[in-house]
C-alpha cells in the first residue's frame, strides 16, 4: 500500500499549497523586509568579520562600523532617489511644450487607426502620475528604513547564533 500513501501525501501537499500561497501573499508586507534583511545580514557579515580583525578586543566597534556603513549606503540611496525625483519634476516643467507636441502627434497617429486617446487639456494627468511616483518612492523608502532597522537589531543575534553553531558542530 505504499502507493496509496504516496498519492495521499501528494494530494495533501497539493491542497496545502493553496493556503500556504495565500498566507505568504497576505504576509508580504512583513515577510519581504524580513527576507531582505536576512540577505543583507549575510552580505554585510564579511565587513563585520573584517572589522573584528581590526579591533579584536572591542566587538562593539565592529557593530558600530557596520551600522554606519549600512546607514551611509542607505543615505546615498535616499539622496539619489530624491535627486532623480527632483530632476523628473523639473524636466516635466521645462519640457511641457515638447510633451504636448509629442502627445498631439501620438493622438493624430492613433486617430488615423480609429483609436481615441486621452485628451491632455491640462496638466492634471501628469501631476497625478508624479504623485503616484512620489508615493511609490516613499513606500520604498519606508521599506528600506524598516529593513535597515531589522538588520541593525538582528545583526548581533546572528553572530551569537553563529558562535553557538560553531561550538556545537
Amino acid at each position: 500500500m505504499p502507493s496509496l500513501d504516496n498519492n495521499r501525501n501528494r494530494m495533501l501537499a497539493l491542497i496545502a499549497t493553496v493556503p500556504v500561497t495565500a498566507a505568504l501573499r497576505a504576509s508580504y508586507p512583513v515577510t519581504m523586509p524580513l527576507r531582505a534583511s536576512i540577505l543583507l545580514i549575510a552580505a554585510i557579515s564579511a565587513l563585520k568579520l573584517w572589522l573584528d580583525r581590526l579591533a579584536p578586543k572591542a566587538s562593539y566597534v565592529s557593530y558600530v562600523g557596520t551600522s554606519l556603513v549600512l546607514l551611509c549606503v542607505l543615505a546615498l540611496f535616499f539622496a539619489a532617489l530624491y535627486l532623480s525625483t527632483a530632476q523628473l519634476v523639473q524636466a516635466f516643467g521645462d519640457n511641457w511644450g515638447q510633451l504636448e507636441a509629442i502627445h498631439r502627434a501620438t493622438m493624430g497617429w492613433l486617430n488615423k487607426w480609429g483609436i481615441s486617446g486621452i485628451s491632455l487639456e491640462n496638466r492634471s494627468e501628469l501631476i497625478g502620475f508624479g504623485q503616484d511616483v512620489l508615493s511609490n518612492a516613499s513606500t520604498i523608502l519606508m521599506y528600506l528604513s524598516f529593513i535597515a532597522i531589522l538588520v541593525m537589531l538582528g545583526f548581533p543575534e546572528v553572530m551569537r547564533w553563529r558562535r553557538r553553531l560553531i561550538t556545537r558542530g
